[in-house]
C-alpha cells in the first residue's frame, strides 16, 4: 500500500459477497449489451409497451421498443412497406473462448454483490422487415409465372434411395448453418416481463439475495452475526479460494472422480455408487437439518441415481419433474420435490451421483466403460470453461494419455452438450 498517496484515504469498508446461485438455482444472469449506441445514449428500456420474447436453447432474445410515430424525427415520407411503429432488438451470443469469467458487481446495503454472469447477448436492431417486401414480391412474381406456364403432361421419374451419411457427413450436416436454424425456428418463444430497475418485482429480488448472504454468512460463522469476519489462511490454491467464498461451487473433478486419464474408466463407476451409502445419506441428513431426515436422504439415492442414468445433464427443474414422476411409488419423493433450492441442491448432490457444473447437474458416470476416459476429461474442461471446441478436447484428451476416436468423442459431446455450430455448451434442460 506503500505507492498508494497519503491524501487518498479509505472511506469505507465493505463486505464482498458472492452469490452463485442467484435467487434460484433456475435462475440465469444475463448481460444485454448495446454495441450501436454510446454509453450515454442506450435504448430506453424503462418506458411502457415494451414487450420481449425469449428463446432459451438458441439464446436469442427479442425486444419490441415502441416508437413516437408522431414525433419530429418519425419519416412519414417513408414507403408503406418500410413504415414501423417499433423497434425490434434482436440478439446474438458473444463467444467468449475461454467461458465467461466475468460478474457485476452492486453495492447494497454496505455489501458489495457480486454476480457471476452465465453469458452475453448483443443486442442490434433487426432489418428483416427491409426484405418482407421484396420476398413477398418475389413469391407473387413466382406464382404468376406458374399461372402463364400451361400444364405439361407428366412423365416418368427415376427415384434414388440416398445412400446412408457418413459420421463426418452427419456431423458437417449438423454443424450447418440451415440446420441450427432449423432448430432454433422449431423452438417456442418465451414471453418475458420485464421490470424497471426501481420497480417493487425489482426490489423484491435484491432483497432475496442480500437475505440469502447474510443467512449464508451467518451460518458459515457459526451461527453468529452476519457482520462478522470469518479469519481466512495466508495462502489459498485457486479451488481453496473459490471454495472459502463460494461453498456450493463443484469440487474440482479429479477429486470426485477419482484418477485422470484412462483409470478414470474404472474407478468412476465405483465411485458413483459409493456415494450413495448409507453412512453417507445420515451425514447429509444431518448436515442439512431438521428439514431433511435421514429416511428422505436414503430415499433419494435410488430416484438420483435412476436420473443420473436417464438424463446425464439435467436441471433443477428437471430434477423437480423428476421427483413428482417417481412420486407414485416413492411419496417421499413428493415431500423432497417441495424441499427449497438450496436444500434440494445439497441433497443431490450429497447423493453422490451427479456434480454440479454451472448449476447443471451432471451424472458422475456414463453408461460406456469404453469412453469414461474421455467423459472425465470432459466434465473437468466443462468445468472450467464454457465454450467448448474440438481442439480442446482432444488436446486434453492427449494430455491425459488417451486416443479417442471420432465416434466416441461425438458420443460423449452429444450426451453432455449442445452444438452450437464451431463449439459446443453445456446442455441447459433434459428432454423429459
Amino acid at each position: 500500500m506503500s505507492h498508494l498517496d497519503a491524501d487518498d484515504v479509505v472511506v469505507a469498508e465493505l463486505d464482498v459477497v458472492v452469490s452463485n446461485q442467484l435467487a434460484s438455482l433456475a435462475t440465469q444472469l444475463v448481460m444485454l449489451q448495446q454495441p450501436l449506441r454510446p454509453n450515454w445514449r442506450p435504448y430506453n428500456t424503462d418506458r411502457s409497451g415494451i414487450s420481449a420474447r425469449f428463446k432459451p436453447q438458441a439464446r436469442r432474445l427479442e425486444m419490441a421498443l415502441p416508437l413516437d410515430t408522431r414525433g419530429e424525427n418519425y419519416g412519414d415520407c417513408a414507403e408503406a412497406h418500410k413504415k414501423i411503429s417499433s423497434l425490434t432488438l434482436r440478439s446474438t451470443a458473444v463467444e467468449d473462448a475461454g467461458g465467461c469469467a466475468c460478474a457485476i458487481g452492486v453495492v447494497r446495503e454496505q455489501q458489495l454483490l457480486l454476480l457471476p454472469l452465465d453469458y452475453t447477448l448483443q443486442l442490434r436492431p433487426d432489418m428483416s422487415y427491409l426484405n418482407a417486401e421484396s420476398a413477398k414480391q418475389r413469391k407473387e412474381g413466382e406464382e404468376s409465372e406458374e399461372e402463364d406456364v400451361a400444364e405439361e403432361p407428366l412423365t416418368a421419374v427415376e427415384v434414388t434411395v440416398k445412400r446412408r451419411e457418413t459420421e463426418r457427413q452427419q456431423q458437417a450436416r449438423l454443424n450447418s448453418y440451415s440446420h441450427l436454424q432449423q432448430e432454433e425456428q422449431a423452438e417456442a418463444w418465451v414471453p418475458l416481463q420485464l421490470h424497471a430497475p426501481d420497480s417493487v418485482p425489482a426490489d423484491a429480488i435484491w432483497h432475496k439475495l442480500l437475505s440469502e448472504s447474510d443467512a449464508a454468512a451467518a451460518a458459515a460463522d457459526g451461527g453468529g452475526s452476519s457482520s462478522s469476519a470469518r479469519p481466512m489462511p495466508p495462502a489459498l490454491s485457486r479451488a481453496e479460494y473459490l471454495r472459502s467464498f463460494v461453498p456450493s461451487c463443484a469440487p474440482p473433478v479429479d477429486d470426485v472422480l477419482g484418477g485422470s486419464g484412462a483409470a478414470a474408466a474404472a474407478g468412476g463407476a465405483s465411485g458413483a455408487a459409493a456415494g450413495g451409502s448409507g453412512a453417507a445419506a445420515a451425514a447429509a441428513a444431518a448436515a442439512l437439518g431438521d428439514a431433511v431426515t435421514t429416511e428422505l436422504s436414503q430415499a433419494m439415492d435410488p430416484i438420483i441415481k435412476a436420473l443420473a442414468q436417464r438424463h446425464p445433464v439435467c436441471s433443477m427443474a428437471n430434477v423437480r419433474q423428476w421427483l413428482q414422476q417417481q412420486g407414485g411409488e416413492e411419496p417421499l419423493a413428493k415431500q423432497a420435490a417441495q424441499l427449497s433450492d438450496a436444500l434440494l441442491d445439497a441433497l443431490v448432490t450429497a447423493s453422490g451421483h451427479v456434480l454440479c457444473i454451472r448449476r447443471m447437474y451432471v451424472a458422475k458416470a456414463g453408461t460406456t466403460a469404453a469412453t469414461e476416459g474421455l467423459r472425465k476429461v470432459i466434465v473437468g474442461l466443462l468445468t472450467d470453461k464454457a465454450t467448448l471446441r474440438k481442439a480442446d478436447v482432444f488436446g486434453a484428451a492427449e494430455a491425459a494419455g488417451l486416443s479417442p476416436t471420432e465416434s466416441q468423442y461425438q458420443k460423449v459431446m452429444r450426451e453432455l452438450c449442445r452444438n452450437n455450430g464451431n463449439h459446443w455448451t453445456i446442455k441447459t434442460t433434459a428432454d423429459m
